[in-house]
């Protein structure tokens, strides 16, 4: 029984200092979203939660330590004519963002449907894969996706 009591007081007191510790609440996105607007998230193996988000022609990023901290945001792809929700995954080497959109009205842009760019610093810069991942004319630009990897690295994705 006093076993019982001790532990119960040890986490009463652990807790107010678990809370302490932990970051406030912050908005990630910018204001003004769609009410179905959704991120795109992954954990890495460091603990940081990524998170993918797009406000109209724009996709960003944005980390938040495992401690709840949030971190600066960094420019996807900014200019297009619109992103459709973007998915996230962990990949060897790095973070590989897929999302659905049109990159602009030339129809010879060779991004015009599913398209990923890959981060190799945890999402501080990112590189656009040049063209479409899949068939042109599948429509995936006005999609959203979803994607995870594969134990072996190979990339799946997903969209409606």
């Amino acid at each position: 029984m006093k076993r019982l009591i001790l532990a119960t007081a040890l986490v009463l007191v652990a807790a107010p200092a678990a809370v302490a510790d932990a970051a406030r609440w912050r908005q990630v996105t910018a204001s003004g979203g769609a009410s179905i607007d959704q991120v795109g998230l992954v954990r890495t193996g460091d603990g940081v939660l990524h998170v993918a988000w797009h406000k109209g022609a724009d996709l960003f990023h944005t980390a938040i330590s495992r401690r709840g901290w949030v971190g600066a945001t960094s420019p996807i792809q900014t200019g297009w004519t619109g992103h459709m929700d973007a998915a996230l995954t962990a990949v060897p080497g790095g973070i590989r963002v897929i999302w659905g959109a049109i990159r602009s009205t030339d129809s010879n842009d060779p991004n015009q449907d599913l398209n990923t760019a890959l981060s190799t610093d945890g999402g501080a810069s990112w590189q656009l894969t040049p063209g479409s991942i899949i068939p042109r004319g599948a429509q995936a630009y006005g999609s959203d996706a979803s994607a995870t990897t594969l134990p072996n690295g190979t990339v799946l994705q997903a969209w409606a």
